[in-house]
């Protein structure tokens, strides 16, 4: 039988380092060649049109065929190297499956002629967001005005819609003007279907981070299973003993910040593996206050788009994965960020000067920095 680790494979009792596997099939067939030179040394296992030939090479070939297929079964063994359904596989053992995409949910005002109805399932558009269907009937009221739930037709994130956007009912209702304006609450929830890449790093955080009964990682755990959810920060007797305080980002959304509803859409998901001694009242569940930090680079060298698309990338990236909420950040971090960027042309960043930011970057509790504005 044999057992696959991250550094050999045991066959019986005798090790064979991984590093001893050909790197083709002609330097097996070479092998096998000096083998049966070795054995039977009156033979010439490398004359063409020989049958021993025909034989060492077919054999060769085949066991070169198993060597790929077992670097295959190897690398599919982890979940750090593991594609397609094999991805799947790993997260079902932590009962991890890919979240699908989300409809958007929120409210829009309507105007019209008092007492007009809306029905359940009235379409609007919106251009560009897609089709949208109210949620039950409506009414006009005294002022003129209705207050109205809607949810896309569609699934994903391109169905989200901000603040004063304009709908416009598909069919005309009498009594009723024919456009709507969505809310400050915005229309928001819609996500596009997880990735395979999104779900593994998911399962190797579920994998290096071991959950008991409300832990943290338990409750990280259980806010990614709302689909959008990227990083969750647990702060645990906070503000007060008994208390714990989850925040949380979407980065895939434009706006990374979690709305009311998505808050909200969380909160109930972590209650539900709440302890029943645990009060639904110290659970806190909030979206940290965006801390936007701006950059404004000079003498860049090399200046190039590429070297400037690169450095703006590599800031974007440690923006979104290493930052927390209330968490300073110092200045050489930032720095290291930068000198370290290589472009696209594999072009080294060689020196660079900032005007902004000039120091740490001071963030209070409850928020978390994010990138602003990049210039160049």
């Amino acid at each position: 039988m044999i057992e696959l680790t991250t550094d050999f494979l045991i066959y019986g009792r005798t090790p064979v380092s991984l590093d001893n596997i050909p790197e083709s099939a002609t330097e097996l067939v070479a092998r096998s060649q000096a083998d049966v030179q070795r054995e039977l040394p009156n033979s010439n296992p490398r004359a063409r049109n020989h049958w021993l030939f025909a034989v060492v090479n077919a054999c060769s070939n085949r066991i070169y065929d198993f060597y790929l297929q077992l670097l295959i079964a190897i690398e599919q063994t982890f979940v750090e190297s593991a594609t397609g359904d094999n991805i799947i596989r790993h997260a079902g053992e932590f009962d991890l499956s890919l979240n699908a995409a989300t409809q958007s949910t929120g409210d829009v005002v309507v105007t019209g002629q008092a007492g007009s109805i809306i029905n359940q399932g009235a379409t609007l558009a919106a251009s560009g967001f897609g089709t949208f269907t109210t949620d039950s009937n409506n009414f006009i009221g005294d002022d003129g005005s209705a207050l109205i739930s809607i949810t896309s037709v569609d699934f994903g994130q391109s169905t989200n819609l901000e603040d004063g956007q304009e709908l416009r009912f598909q069919s005309p209702i009498v009594g009723v003007d024919d456009t709507a304006i969505v809310t400050e609450n915005t229309v928001s929830g819609g996500t596009d279907a997880e990735t395979l890449e999104e779900l593994q790093a998911r399962t190797l955080e579920r994998k290096r981070n071991p959950i008991a009964l409300f832990n943290s990682s338990a409750i990280r755990a259980q806010a990614r299973l709302v689909a959008g959810v990227t990083r969750v920060f647990v702060q645990e007797i906070t503000p007060a003993r008994g208390q714990t305080t989850i925040f949380f980002m979407r980065d895939g959304d434009s706006d990374p910040t979690p709305s009311g509803e998505e808050v909200e859409t969380v909160r109930q998901a972590i209650l539900e593996i709440k302890p029943a001694h645990v009060s639904d009242n110290d659970v806190i569940v909030l979206a940290p206050e965006p801390l936007p930090v701006d950059f404004s680079f000079f003498d860049l060298q090399p200046d190039t788009p590429a070297m400037r698309l690169a450095v703006t990338n590599n800031l974007r990236q440690y923006f979104d994965e290493q930052t927390d909420v209330g968490r300073d950040i110092d200045e050489d971090v930032l720095r290291s960020v930068i000198i370290n960027t290589i472009d696209l042309t594999n072009t080294l960043l060689q020196t660079f000067e900032l005007n902004s930011p000039s120091s740490d970057i001071q963030v209070s509790s409850g928020q978390i920095a994010i990138l602003g504005d990049v210039d160049f």
